[in-house]
């Protein structure tokens, strides 16, 4: 209980205020110079400025022709997204050449698909998984040069059978 006038005379210290230590800190404090407002307007009252017309029209208006894309690129996302995740359930269960299959339909369908890096990081896990570490580590050369920033490199170097 000892700090709270404490605290509350080091505020007021910040703020320019004077605090008695014996005062609650739910009182109020006057600062030391008196504020200076502006006179007070005693002609006529205030009104509210009109509220802008709300109007049916968007703030932003898209065009049939963008709608259709914007529903396309999401429906082929989506499509490149459950291709993937099926290749990647089958590495899971260790299916490595389902996966390889599956691997090379999206990139038949979707050569430069927004998750190309994803899927060329599957194909090196699969081939890791069959045992063809040669090719798995031409792949890992190419995923380097392809996608020279990417956070899954470092995880690609450190597989088994890969250049360090």
């Amino acid at each position: 209980m000892a700090l709270v006038p404490l605290a509350a005379g080091a505020v007021g210290a910040v703020l320019g205020l004077r605090v008695r230590p014996e005062q609650a800190p739910t009182e109020t404090v006057q600062p030391q110079t008196p504020l200076l407002l502006p006179p007070r307007e005693t002609a006529a009252p205030r009104t509210r400025p009109a509220a802008p017309a709300v109007t049916a029209e968007p703030a932003v208006t898209v065009k049939p022709k963008q709608r259709r894309q914007i529903a396309g690129d999401t429906d082929a996302f989506m499509a490149e997204l459950e291709l993937l995740q099926r290749a990647h359930s089958a590495y899971s269960r260790d299916e490595f050449s389902r996966a390889l299959a599956l691997v090379r339909e999206h990139a038949r369908r979707f050569p430069s698909g927004r998750l190309a890096e994803e899927r060329e990081a599957l194909r090196l896990r699969s081939l890791l998984g069959t045992g063809r570490t040669q090719r798995a580590n031409r792949t890992a050369a190419a995923f380097a040069v392809r996608f020279p920033r990417s956070v899954l490199l470092p995880r690609i170097h450190d597989r088994e059978g890969e250049p360090k």
